[in-house]
């Protein structure tokens, strides 16, 4: 089994496609954008959406990517015609933090929940959550009983069958 890691404390996400590349860009309360940088060096930049945006990602033949920041966070599919269009999958209350593709099911972690995208419908599995604050940085999912989130001063396995949340930090021994 692979586990991929996805880490949310960078600049941009990038994802190459056929004639270029996507970049997105999350730039906090100075805002961000998402355009296309054609390979054709004499080509300019197409802007495609003004927003910060968290990551881009292929999912079943298709194009997605989220955006949010603060109180809020969405899902979108991007579509490229002759020209770049997106639609709104989903809106989340919440800022969404990192995700991974596991099973042909999306999962989410946000800055205080957590969600999985099944048919582009989100399903919220936890809500207000303890790590708001500790920002949740990587999922990885092995089962539906087994799923990490890494965040500052730990880890959280979710066990979305049981309903159950655990954390998990070092233990430090202090020695004087």
């Amino acid at each position: 089994m692979v586990v991929e890691k996805t880490n949310y404390y960078k600049k941009n996400s990038e994802l190459e496609i056929e004639d270029g590349k996507l970049i997105g860009e999350n730039k906090g309360e100075w805002g961000g954008e998402l355009y296309f940088e054609p390979k054709k060096d004499k080509e300019k930049n197409v802007k495609i959406k003004f927003g910060n945006i968290v990551d881009i990602f292929k999912f079943q033949n298709k194009i997605y990517f989220t955006e949010g920041s603060g109180i809020w966070g969405s899902l979108y599919e991007l579509n490229k015609d002759s020209v770049f269009t997106y639609k709104k999958i989903e809106s989340f209350g919440d800022a969404l933090e990192a995700l991974t593709v596991f099973n042909n099911i999306i999962y989410i972690v946000s800055h205080h929940s957590f969600y999985k995208v099944v048919n582009q419908e989100a399903i919220l599995i936890f809500r207000n959550q303890f790590w708001r604050g500790l920002y949740p940085n990587s999922v990885a999912v092995f089962d539906e009983e087994h799923i990490f989130i890494g965040m500052r001063s730990g880890i959280a396995k979710l066990n979305i069958v049981k309903k159950e949340v655990s954390f998990y930090r070092e233990k430090r021994f202090d020695t004087y």
